[in-house]
């Protein structure tokens, strides 16, 4: 060929093009005498298997992993085991997913091999069989960019590239001769430039030095106004089919959507019917009613249920499976379906190929190219889809615009669809080519005629189609005007063509709209800038509630977090920025939790330190864990010990306190500190910035700590910085990674064991108890805790059980103690529930108290009510579970629940009853609900005192003469007194110890004796102490007559009967008088007495001498331990000596050996 050394192409050097992904269209021309020519180098790709196909029948329920691994259900091998789609979706619900096989298979892989090859052609602007016709010559118009070719895209006359270009809808022009496409550079639109305008040529794909286009990482075909299609690859074609066709399927069936054709709508009001399945789930969409198996899906709530997703943006429903297929439909006649770049060359349907060549997009069933969009769409019908509406197959109708008669409409349509072409959509041409936009726009136009709603319809709808891509590129056109596909909305909405997914509302106040908020471009009504959504309405920001724990907050409305306090304003709540005190907690025996909220776990058998401030040494907590459980197996938690300033409090499991080794009563308080009883349950100590709730029920501590000891403390409560990362922090300063360590270096004595560096794990030393801990921790997920699930979270507290409960001991009880945890933290939370009962974890109330799973620990018995005035309790925001008594009743020191009327009070040492009075200083005092209510008046100064006295407010003069010398005071009044432990004597004040014993109106002093009886008394103390010698009692009865009983009781008696003196309990011996009336005044006389002894019966007459009765005769008898008698005379006077238990009689009753005097 002459010339064809200059014609060949010129290359760069290989090194130049080292490492770059480009291929290369090398365009040399060469001045040939018959025409230009160009050689160009074009890159050929061939997929080359790597690995061959493989099949495998799996359980249907584990198809989804194999998807994500690349497998495909082989639908070929489904329909041939059970049937149709119908068939297998039947025989699915019936076996279910476990029982039924699905077969698969996994596509060949292959690799792609490159080559390059050489082709001659005409060079860019020239044509013709010679290379010889210049850019003049006439060739097809197209409305496209890319001379794609389809209905109505194209003019069927030949035209000049200027004229081609001139046209509105003129986009590119292709040569007849060479078949050469070149594009429109600058599109004409009415009354601005001239034509002609300048043509470039369409570049070559790839670019000496310009990178090689990447695949896309998903691609999307939409149908639009009943008829309109553009495939995945951007194919533009307009189908009208009445019947149901299949608009894109995975090749391997893996998916499939189906949809209803035109016919089965009217414009305005379509409203087409989706099927799309995914897998072995059918999922229908007919208008806004969707449905997943058979069960519907209410309008605008959100499901995902076997990895199919549902969700509502705008006028849009989304329909999502993890096969990598979305699905989007406005319920009427606009369908999206977006499919990712791993099914590039595996989908099929009205959408197309997808491989980024339009011209294969038409291909049919049977794996031919068709030319005419109607054979195409034909040949996608699904048979049979709904056999009681029969359809035919459609009719290829050519462009509507094209018609002889058209010419008019053509002009309207023009008029409208030119507007794609003019601002505000020029600044989307660069992103998005209009052409088959205005295209389809103009076949709406023309195909619907008219001014009906239904060309306006069709019209908008491609209008808002073009729009919503553009807003995928993120080129945002408002172009809807009065009067021209204008949408109104309620409410102070505007409408979009692509709303945000993640709308400014008053709900997400304080969150910015992320870059991917309108990447799901919908069209619909919202909020315009500035104003948020708030019940369906838009409202400015400083009307927005403010939410907490799903209750809702008018702007002003204020809530207590913690120690600070929030006020909503502007939909954002305004916090105070204080520091809160913080909690560490022992929960059962070996679990932790810092100030930080650092959770483990260890068992150790030693006296372990807590708490430690090491700036002010003011504070030092330890407790004591000795072994238990098998064979000292475990540690449990036996007593905590709080040292505040000089005083050490020691608080047991068994409720006893000791205070500095001295065991006291609760209350107690003193000025280091202060114990009381919370409840049943619990012991409250109080300490300046610090408090401790001590379990009794169950082992359990919690200690709160007030800010001033941040950062000041360290133990095994850590560090209370608000940092988890140093909570093992040793007194050494260094940071321990192990539990072990950690504690060993807390070790109270140097003599405990050491902590080995095996971490103990119950549920895995005994395996055979983990499924029956992990049914009986399953409470926590239950109805009971349901108020709580979204408070507190329930994982560390259900991980607490299963510890608890894997290693409990036989017959132990180790469930409750972490279920209480968690119930606390929910009723700290605001939601105390009620999850015990009389068999579960039950705490058994007495005294008519209840229990309660949030009260108060103050002001629950009359000794609380008594330093309710010195305390800080009533300060204190912590709820106390156990037993306390009813509102309004408080817990005496019987246990009883009683009013708080009833309750005491003291002073000074003394109990007063509920009402008293006394004196404080020159204020009057009434004891009213175990309270001192005085009045306030204005005291006067103190007055000068002498010698020892001072002057006191409500008090008296103690003296050693104190009336039954117990100190005591007749009445309160201001004055000179003693000073507190000491009395005044002899004008001194000195110890009550040196006081004087009162005997008969004597005072003796100390050490003075005198005789009692049989017994001798000394002087000590104030009080006689006498020996305790058994002395003999006797019985006198004498006169007319009077009687002193053996206790020494006088009294006087006149009765003219026999009576009993003095009768031996068992009836050993009786002693009884005779009285007789003696004159005329009416007194009576001793007539005879007569004793009787055993079987001996000794009768004394008056006047004289005696009868014995028995044949004892004039002798004296002797009794020991039955009691003894002896005659002394026979006058009126007679003693009675009883030596047992006397009965009934005039002498009374004593105990003792006696002797009988007559």
């Amino acid at each position: 060929m002459p010339g064809a050394a200059r014609g060949r192409a010129l290359c760069p050097p290989a090194g130049e093009l080292t490492g770059m992904l480009v291929w290369l269209s090398l365009w040399v021309p060469a001045v040939l005498a018959e025409g230009r020519w160009c050689e160009r180098t074009e890159q050929v790709m061939e997929e080359e298997v790597v690995s061959p196909r493989r099949e495998q029948a799996v359980p249907c329920v584990d198809v989804h992993h194999y998807n994500l691994a690349g497998w495909r259900i082989d639908q070929h091998r489904m329909r041939q085991a059970y049937g149709g789609d119908q068939a297998i979706a039947r025989f699915y619900a019936q076996a279910g997913p476990a029982a039924s096989l699905c077969y698969i298979y996994k596509p060949p892989d292959t690799r792609p091999v490159v080559w390059n090859r050489t082709v001659r052609a005409c060079c860019q602007g020239w044509s013709g069989p010679h290379c010889t016709q210049g850019e003049g010559f006439l060739g097809l118009c197209f409305s496209t960019w890319q001379c794609q070719a389809g209905l109505g895209t194209w003019n069927l006359s030949l035209l000049s590239m200027a004229e081609c270009c001139g046209r509105p809808w003129g986009r590119s022009w292709k040569n007849t001769s060479s078949e050469l496409c070149l594009s429109c550079s600058t599109l004409p639109l009415p009354g601005d430039l001239p034509a002609p305008f300048l043509l470039r040529p369409l570049p070559p794909r790839a670019l000496l030095g310009l990178p090689r286009p990447r695949h896309r990482l998903f691609t999307t075909c939409v149908t639009w106004a009943g008829f309109h299609y553009r495939s995945f690859d951007g194919k533009h074609f307009h189908f009208h089919g009445d019947c149901t066709y299949s608009l894109a399927a995975a090749s391997d069936g893996t998916w499939a959507v189906d949809i209803s054709g035109s016919g089965t709508c009217a414009p305005p009001h379509c409203h087409r019917t989706l099927r799309m399945l995914f897998g072995l789930d059918l999922v229908m969409a007919q208008g806004r009613k969707v449905s997943v198996n058979g069960a519907v899906v209410p309008e605008g709530k959100p499901l995902l249920q076997d990895g199919i997703s549902i969700r509502w943006l705008g006028d849009f429903v989304f329909v999502e499976s993890g096969l990598g297929v979305r699905v989007k439909s406005d319920g009427r006649d606009t369908v999206y379906v977006t499919v990712s770049g791993e099914l590039r060359g595996a989908t099929r349907g009205l959408c197309g190929l997808y491989n980024d060549d339009p011209a294969d997009d038409f291909l049919r069933v049977g794996g031919d190219v068709a030319t005419l969009a109607a054979s195409f769409g034909n040949s996608w019908r699904v048979p049979d889809a709904s056999p009681e509406l029969p359809c035919q197959d459609a009719a290829e109708t050519g462009h509507s615009c094209d018609v002889a008669e058209a010419s008019a409409l053509r002009q309207e349509a023009e008029a409208v669809c030119w507007k794609l072409l003019a601002s505000p959509f020029s600044q989307c041409h660069s992103e998005v080519d209009p052409g088959g936009f205005y295209e389809a726009c103009m076949y709406a136009s023309c195909e619907q005629g008219g001014t009906g709603a239904g060309r306006q319809e069709a019209i908008c709808a491609t209008f808002a189609s073009y729009a919503r891509d553009c807003a995928q590129q993120h080129v945002y056109v408002d172009w809807r005007r009065p009067g021209f596909c204008e949408k109104q909305c309620s409410q102070g909405k505007q409408y979009s063509d692509c709303v945000s997914s993640c709308p400014a509302s008053c709900a997400t106040m304080g969150t910015s709209e992320e870059g991917h908020c309108r990447d799901d471009c919908v069209s619909g009504c919202e909020c315009p800038p500035g104003l948020y959504l708030e019940g369906g309405a838009c409202v400015p920001e400083s009307d927005c509630p403010c939410y907490h724990r799903r209750q809702k907050y008018s702007p002003g409305q204020s809530i207590q977090q913690r120690c600070n306090q929030c006020t909503c304003q502007g939909g954002r709540w305004r916090c105070s920025q204080d520091k809160c005190s913080a909690e560490c907690a022992l929960i059962g025996d070996p679990h932790y939790v810092t100030f930080d909220q650092k959770r483990y776990s260890f068992h150790g058998v030693c006296e372990y330190i807590l708490v430690q401030d090491f700036v002010d040494w003011k504070l030092l907590i330890t407790a004591e864990k000795g072994a238990c459980g098998s064979k000292g197996a475990v540690s449990c938690l036996r007593a905590l010990t709080v040292t505040a300033h000089r005083t050490s409090a020691r608080l047991r499991t068994t409720g006893d306190v000791a205070v500095n080794g001295q065991e006291v009563a609760l209350p107690f308080t003193s000025a280091d500190l202060s114990i009381r009883r919370a409840s049943s349950s619990f012991l409250l100590l109080q300490a300046f910035g610090a408090h401790v709730l001590w379990g009794l029920e169950l082992p359990t501590a919690y200690i709160t700590l007030q800010p001033g000891f941040a950062g000041k403390v360290r133990g095994l409560c850590g560090t209370y910085n608000w940092n988890q990362q140093d909570e093992f922090t040793t007194p050494a300063g260094d940071v321990e990674s192990s539990v072990a360590a950690f504690a060993n270096k807390f070790q109270a004595s140097s003599e405990c064991p050491a902590l080995g560096s095996f971490a103990f794990d119950p549920c895995g030393t005994y395996a055979q108890h983990r499924e029956f801990a992990e049914a009986a921790c399953a409470v926590l997920h239950g109805s009971a805790f349901q108020p709580c699930h979204d408070l507190v979270e329930r994982e560390p507290y259900y991980q607490l059980c299963l510890y608890d409960v894997c290693g409990c001991s036989a017959g132990g009880d180790c469930l409750c103690s972490a279920l209480a945890a968690y119930a606390r933290q929910c009723a700290q939370e605001g939601a105390p529930v009620p999850w015990r009962n009389q068999t579960f974890c039950a705490v058994p109330c007495s005294g008519g108290q209840v229990y309660q799973e949030c009260s108060a620990p103050c002001r629950k018995s009359c000794a609380d009510l008594r330093l309710a005035e010195a305390s800080s309790c009533q300060a204190l925001a912590v709820c106390v579970a156990g037993c306390n008594c009813p509102e309004g009743l408080v817990l005496d020191n019987t246990g009883q629940c009683v009013p708080p009327g009833t309750c005491p009070c003291e002073h000074g040492g003394e109990t007063y009853p509920p009402g008293s009075k006394i004196h404080r200083s020159c204020n009057a005092c009434v004891c009213v609900n175990g309270l001192w209510n005085c009045t306030e008046e204005s005291c006067p100064e103190a007055a000068f005192c002498p010698g020892e006295l001072v002057y006191a407010h409500g008090s008296c003069l103690r003296t050693c003469a104190t009336a039954e010398g117990n100190l005591s005071c007749p009445g309160l009044s201001d004055g000179c007194v003693c000073p507190p432990g000491t009395v005044f004597l002899d004008e001194h004040c000195v110890s009550p110890d040196e006081c004087p014993c009162h005997h008969n109106g004597r005072l003796y002093q100390p050490n003075d004796t005198i005789a009692k009886d049989c017994n001798t008394c000394v002087c000590r103390s104030r009080r006689w102490q006498c020996s305790s010698h058994h002395c003999a009692g006797t019985c006198v009865a004498t006169g007319d007559p009077h009687y002193i009983t053996f206790d020494g009781r006088a009294f006087s008696f006149l009765g003219d009967c026999e009576y009993v003196l003095a009768r031996e309990g068992s009836g050993l011996f009786t002693v009884t008088s005779e009285n007789v009336p003696c004159g005329t005044s009416g007194v009576t006389c001793t007539k005879s007495v007569v004793v009787v002894i055993g079987n001996t019966v000794v009768h004394l007459l008056r006047g004289g001498g005696w009868l014995p009765v028995g044949g004892i005769g004039n002798t004296i008898v002797h009794l020991l331990r039955g009691g003894g008698w002896r005659p002394v005379g026979g006058d009126r006077e007679h003693h009675c000596a009883p030596a047992e238990r006397w009965g009934l009689a005039p002498c009374g009753g004593e105990i003792g050996n006696t002797v009988v005097h007559l």
